[in-house]
């Protein structure tokens, strides 16, 4: 059976909160990660479970979680990856008029949510991942 998680605006999900440390959040998920650099600009180490990824600040607490699309993520009662670009981007335009939108996706600061997707032009794309954030992720 798939894990459903469910994202809390600007604190992360289930019982995940950001601030935890890597250790915090093993002993949660109760699974042992893996741990590594995704690019050349990663200056901490990312722990990559089965269908997320961890990202710490430079004390090592979790900062944003990016899920990929293999996982089940909720907000407000919204299956993330289940809806098309599309629809989604007008859901949370309602939600957020502040909404920034670019070429692969968009960002709600107000939530602490951005998804990704690579080729959002095509009516029925479906979205890659979905990163959640601590407030000033991104400042």
């Amino acid at each position: 059976m798939q894990k459903i998680y469910h994202i809390k605006s600007n604190e992360g999900f289930d019982e995940v909160q950001f601030g935890l440390t890597s250790e915090d959040i093993k002993k949660i998920i109760c699974r042992v990660p893996s741990k590594i650099r995704r690019n050349n600009f990663d200056e901490n180490d990312i722990d990559m479970y089965e269908d997320f990824f961890v990202y710490f600040d430079e004390q090592g607490r979790c900062e944003a979680i990016e899920f990929t699309r293999n996982s089940k993520v909720m907000f407000c009662k919204i299956d993330l990856f289940s809806e098309y670009y599309i629809e989604l981007e007008k859901i949370f335009l309602k939600k957020d008029p502040n909404l920034e939108i670019d070429d692969t996706g968009f960002t709600s600061y107000k939530y602490g949510i951005g998804v990704y997707v690579p080729y959002k032009e095509k009516v029925n794309e479906k979205i890659e991942s979905v990163i959640i954030f601590k407030r000033g992720y991104y400042a």
